[in-house]
């Protein structure tokens, strides 16, 4: 049996993303040189120029709901903290498409995972230099 002392400790070691691993303040989303990719769901802008970060404009004219709002940004915060190590170097701003308005209720880790996949690939390209 767990006493409540041991349950205290058990896993209390914070997975949630790191502050300095989140874009925040306007300034932040702002990148001089950026590219962007489109998925299914998501548009991903980034710069190859910044520290590994994330952040997520999910809009109330794309998402009306609050509560679908929040669940797209848990899944893709959960999905990129497992991803790190992929994203360094990398600041993405995440920007929702207009065809999670009807499919949100659907899409799950495993769907989120698969957009991000292919973000993932993209990014690791050599980029085009003309």
């Amino acid at each position: 049996m767990v006493t409540l002392e041991e349950k205290s400790t058990v896993g209390s070691r914070s997975q949630k993303l790191a502050k300095t691993t989140r874009l925040k303040k306007k300034k932040d989303f702002r990148f001089s040189r950026f590219e962007r990719v489109k998925t299914g769901f998501f548009t991903f802008v980034f710069t190859r120029e910044g520290k590994g970060r994330l952040g997520l404009s999910l809009s109330k004219k794309v998402l009306k709901s609050a509560v679908a709002r929040n669940r797209i940004r848990r899944l893709l915060r959960e999905v990129f903290r497992k991803n790190l190590d992929s994203f360094q170097g990398i600041d993405v701003n995440v920007l929702g498409l207009s065809s999670l308005t009807t499919q949100w209720k659907r899409l799950g880790l495993l769907e989120v995972s698969e957009e991000v996949n292919e973000f993932i690939k993209y990014i690791g390209r050599p980029k085009n230099i003309k």
